[in-house]
């Protein structure tokens, strides 16, 4: 499976990206999708409001597959995805990925610190999504 990250692209390149492929997989008699089975996967860094708005139509009306890699804190914020977003997302078909609680720059320094980062906010995660 080859995956397509976007973190910051801007609206118009995950559009023409997700145009793009969509196009040759028609082009190729489903070749990417093979029996329903996708080849491709688009995944989206940090839950920019944009991967909800821009993107997720275009996925949803193509059958792309897509996974979030969701920074626990950021739910909410400005410029970021709404809890009812990314539930929306999961309920479609949207796996999540555990990109952290904050998203930090230095390493966990202790056994609670990474925890935290990792058991707490997959279980956050988790309860978020009903999974």
């Amino acid at each position: 499976m080859d995956i397509i990250s976007f973190s910051k692209g801007n609206n118009t390149e995950i559009k023409q990206t997700i145009d793009v492929i969509f196009e040759r997989q028609q082009r190729k008699n489903n070749i990417l999708f093979p029996q329903g089975k996708g080849l491709v996967a688009m995944r989206f860094d940090d839950d920019n409001s944009s991967q909800y708005s821009v993107a997720f139509p275009l996925l949803k009306s193509r059958a792309f597959p897509f996974s979030l890699a969701t920074v626990y804190s950021w739910i909410g914020n400005a410029q970021k995805m709404t809890s009812s977003q990314i539930k929306e997302m999961t309920r479609w078909g949207g796996e999540i990925i555990n990109h952290g609680y904050v998203h930090g720059s230095t390493v966990p320094v202790t056994k609670n610190d990474i925890d935290h980062e990792i058991k707490d906010t997959k279980t956050s995660l988790e309860s978020l999504t009903n999974t």
